[in-house]
């Protein structure tokens, strides 16, 4: 049941970030903190002194495009289901982490009203299809 509710939401957005990642025109810095260093308060602000930075060209896409491409391919060779999954969790987290650093928050913030209505409607129809089954029986 979980792989239901937060498969789908992950996949949509995913491909989302895919199509929002296409159109950018400038570059951005993509920062995604570690957790590892020192944690520190300054000003009132705390800092964590670890973090992992990308400058994103645009001109970098098509690398990333090729680099998903022989992904899939190695996907689509591979016997190991677990190696599958694993690189496929893997073109999504860096579509991901591409994509939520490049989309604005207006985006963000209504994706996500989309995703908890999507996510009410399919709780709503699991919980239908449990009643209706029990007074099968």
């Amino acid at each position: 049941m979980l792989d239901m509710f937060l498969g789908g939401p992950i996949f949509v957005i995913g491909l989302y970030f895919q199509w929002h990642i296409s159109s950018i025109l400038r570059p951005f810095v993509i920062s995604i903190p570690t957790g590892l260093g020192d944690t520190n308060i300054q000003g009132g602000r705390v800092n964590n002194s670890q973090h992992w930075v990308y400058l994103y060209q645009p001109d970098d896409y098509w690398k990333f495009i090729a680099a998903e491409i022989g992904t899939l391919a190695i996907m689509y060779q591979l016997n190991s289901e677990m190696v599958r999954q694993i690189l496929g969790c893997l073109i999504f987290a860096v579509l991901w982490a591409i994509g939520w650093f490049s989309s604005p928050e207006e985006s963000k913030r209504w994706v996500w009203a989309q995703v908890k209505e999507i996510w009410l409607w399919m709780a709503v129809s699991q919980v239908m299809n449990a009643s209706q089954t029990r007074r099968r029986r």
